[in-house]
């Protein structure tokens, strides 16, 4: 109902330890709790009272945030929400609800509209959105969600408060919400667009604050009741979403020293809790709430049992810890990022990380990632948009060049310019990209043959510039001051005649390549992979005290095959490897390495071994940064494709849009082809670990005869699912090439213009396994065809990435347009 919360305290997230006690905060007035499980991790949303004593009304100014892993303490984030927020807004800060999907937080905030051409005035709805559960949020459309003009039913000003989102297991979400009757209308998946007409019933003794769950197959509807007053708490249940519900009586009591109160309900680790507010707090009362949470049971039927309503609360969860997060939740964990993010190079510039990559032949290439913490990454940039234009890379005259395109790059900063190389077998030269802003450009492009393979570029202290490369046989090559080319009668010898010799000692290795060379007080540190034979990936690190040598090499790390890669130091003086492991179809996946010195040399590993966990921060989401969704809506001035976006070789960019038709990705047909592999503008994005979704929509209304469009699973051994037009006829087609080659393993007849597809891949412990999925109308899904067995080939040498793709056989100019893709970190079936 009505609460908020602010901070009377200075500073940040103070930790509350508050001994299993009701009321479960007490340093501030909160009210109207919205509880959330998330990672292990109870996140509660509140409302906050700074009414007077003597005051005769609210006053709630800003909405909190708390977590906790044991139920009892409980840390504060603070205010991190506040009508403020909304440009459209004013007034207090009524009760509210945050939910997440897609790896994306929605906050659902009741207050009231400014006056202006989108209202009268009255109570309205707003939604914010962030990437993480503690913020920060921003106003998710840039205007109110609800508005008090659309629902005409109660006559007063406050009715449209009090909102509860529930998403059902086919993924249809629901916004419930009311003061006097309870209204509720379908949301799109975007969660940020509702989508029909708002449907209107009043349960018995209804007055607001409803909360929605379901549990064992029995939608619940639990509110705030004026069938006495004070209010109490009663709900109804039914058997669908929409009703018909049936009452089931009161199940919360008048509470202490409050007129109102209001329900949230979670389970978590194996219990159920009833969150509530009452006036309990010393100077409390109906305008100086706080928020309670006491055990909640079910009867064998389903039916509630009455809430006991208690001053002590609840145990600790057992074996929970006292500091609002586990352990685990409070570290990072390896890998870092679980997609393909191999070749990683890194610098720190301040206290800002960047990190370029390899993506070989997609387009645009060499992504720059950025990091404030080393552990969660997003996309900035990119080195180049076209490598080079050529037969390989257009896809044309038959030919590609997948697993070749660029090749691992080096990222460097000196003298206020930000550097980006790496060589191409594709162009046969080396490419060096530089710029003063790495995040926004421009770059200023300079190439010379040949292609120094697995190169480090490095700046020297006497203002000299290198590149060292090769494979076993590592050269010194010096360059131009100004790095556009190689310097004639410069330094150009061998430094090292086998590289892979210090790991001899367990095997030979015909691997000694990747290298990255580094300076620490005073002496040089040069990085290598070598691949002992019969044995895994290992690190061998060089050193000398001149440039030129000689050097001394050892074994710096072999376990789990985590390798290739360099040193890293934070601005604490903190050091670390950053390397990957290959795992299978999801890619080569980043790691990091604690690292300590001893008598000269970084010691990589933790007692040896490559550490689970990591005293930094904790990972967040991969999505949106290094993955992320899309509607194909664009604002002015926004790209025409997020970062996240790249595409299978060059792109014909007169063969796709996302203009032509708004909201919208249009890919149109230019050529006749016979194979997926050699068709042009397949529009692709990383999959991710250990498991994930991805779908979209597509309107099939003008491919022509011969078309065929759809997604896919991209690597050598690929499977996709689409439409096929055969003359007047469309199918649905899934084609799967898991043996190698293509095999069309289901057709189904298709009579309508839109159809959906997903894709779901387990790459836990190496399952490698993708199934696919159509649906006719975007929410019952029907498995197609054959699992597709993922395998990393080097041909491809590339995770799987999921793509979106439109090829003609037969007839070009035909087009499809794709409404959204969709990731998520989970699957459903």
């Amino acid at each position: 109902m009505k609460g908020k919360i602010i901070l009377t305290i200075v500073g940040c997230m103070c930790m509350l330890q508050l001994f299993a006690q009701n009321p479960i905060i007490t340093h501030i007035f909160t009210a109207d709790p919205a509880p959330m499980v998330y990672h292990d991790t109870v996140f509660l949303y509140t409302g906050h009272d700074t009414a007077s004593v003597t005051a005769t009304n609210y006053k709630m100014p800003d909405w909190h945030v708390f977590s906790s892993t044991d139920m009892v303490h409980w840390k504060d984030y603070g205010a991190l929400l506040s009508p403020q927020t909304f440009s459209w807004a004013t007034g207090d800060a009524y009760a509210a609800q945050c939910i997440e999907r897609n790896g994306k937080f929605y906050w659902y905030v009741a207050t009231f509209h400014k006056k202006d051409s989108n209202s009268n005035g009255g109570a309205a709805i707003g939604v914010a959105v962030s990437d993480r559960p503690t913020g920060p949020f921003k106003d998710a459309i840039g205007k109110a969600l609800i508005v008090n003009e659309m629902t005409t039913d109660m006559k007063h000003p406050w009715d449209d408060i009090d909102p509860t989102v529930f998403i059902d297991d086919d993924g249809q979400a629901y916004l419930f919400w009311g003061n006097g009757s309870c209204r509720y209308i379908k949301l799109k998946e975007n969660m940020i667009e509702t989508d029909g007409p708002i449907s209107t019933f009043k349960p018995e003794h209804y007055i607001e604050g409803p909360w929605v769950y379901k549990r064992k197959g029995l939608y619940y509807l639990v509110y705030a009741s004026a069938g006495t007053k004070p209010e109490m708490i009663e709900y109804c249940t039914a058997t669908n979403i929409t009703g018909p519900w049936q009452y089931r009586g009161i199940i919360q009591e008048n509470v202490p020293n409050s007129f109102t109160t209001h329900p949230g309900i979670i389970d978590y680790k194996g219990n159920s809790y009833f969150f509530y507010h009452n006036g309990a707090l010393p100077t409390g009362g109906s305008y100086r709430r706080s928020i309670c949470v006491d055990y909640m049971y079910y009867n064998p039927d389903g039916t509630i049992q009455k809430i006991i309503q208690t001053t002590k609360g609840v145990s600790p969860v057992k074996g929970a810890l006292s500091t609002g997060l586990s352990t685990q939740d409070k570290q990072a964990h390896n890998p870092v990022i679980y997609a393909d993010v191999p070749d990683m190079s890194m610098i720190c510039v301040g206290d800002t990380y960047y990190m370029s990559s390899t993506t070989m032949h997609l387009s645009p290439g060499v992504p720059i990632m950025k990091s404030k913490d080393l552990v969660n990454w997003k996309i900035v940039n990119y080195a180049y948009d076209t490598l080079i234009s050529n037969d390989d890379m257009n896809l044309v005259n038959g030919k590609s060049t997948y697993g070749r395109g660029s090749w691992a790059s080096s990222i460097r900063y000196h003298n206020g310019t930000y550097y980006v190389s790496t060589f191409a077998a594709t162009s046969g030269k080396t490419h060096i990209y530089s710029t003063t802003n790495i995040e926004k450009g421009p770059w200023k492009a300079v190439s010379f043959a040949p292609a120094y393979h697995d190169h480090s570029l490095f700046f020297d202290d006497d203002g000299k510039v290198y590149l060292i490369y090769g494979n076993k046989k590592i050269t010194l090559l010096e360059l131009n001051a100004d790095v556009t080319g190689v310097k004639q009668d410069g330094i150009h010898q061998v430094i090292i005649e086998n590289t892979a010799q210090a790991s001899e000692t367990i095997a030979p290795s015909g691997l000694g390549e990747g290298s990255q060379l580094f300076k620490v007080n005073g002496r040089y540190y040069l990085f290598n992979i070598t691949w002992p034979r019969g044995g895994m990936r290992t690190v061998v690190i060089h050193r000398a005290d001149k440039i030129t040598g000689p050097y001394e090499g050892k074994v710096a790390l072999q376990d789990l095959g985590v390798a290739q890669g360099g040193l890293i130091s934070t601005p604490k003086g903190e050091w670390f490897a950053y390397l990957f492991r290959d795992y299978g179809a999801v890619g080569r996946i980043p790691y990091l390495v604690p690292v300590k010195w001893e008598d000269g040399w970084p010691i990589l590993s933790v007692n040896g071994k490559v550490p689970e966990t990591l005293d930094l921060p904790p990972n967040q989401s991969l999505i949106p940064g290094i993955v992320a969704s899309d509607e194909f809506t664009r604002k002015k001035g926004e790209p025409a494709l997020p970062l996240v976006w790249q595409w299978n070789h060059n792109p014909d960019n007169e063969l796709w849009s996302v203009t032509a038709r708004k909201g919208y990705l249009r890919l149109k047909t230019g050529r006749i082809d016979t194979s997926f592999l050699l068709a042009r503008n397949t529009l692709t994005q990383r999959t991710i670990g250990p498991v994930c979704s991805g779908s979209t929509s597509l309107d099939v209304s003008n491919m022509k005869d011969g078309d065929f469009a759809g997604l896919c699973l991209l690597q050598k051994n690929y499977a996709m699912v689409g439409v096929r037009v055969e003359g007047n006829r469309k199918s649905i087609i899934m084609i799967n090439a898991t043996g190698r080659k293509p095999v069309e393993t289901q057709a189904i007849p298709l009579t309508q213009k839109t159809v959906y597809f997903k894709a779901n891949c387990d790459f836990t412990n190496r399952k490698d396994g993708a199934d696919f999925f159509y649906s006719l109308n975007g929410k019952t899904w029907t498995p197609i065809g054959m699992q597709l067995k993922m395998t990393y080939t080097i041909p491809h040498f590339m995770g799987y990435r999921f793509g979106l793709f439109n090829y003609a056989t037969k007839h070009a100019g035909g087009f499809a347009d794709f409404d959204y893709f969709h990731i998520m970190d989970k699957v459903s079936q």
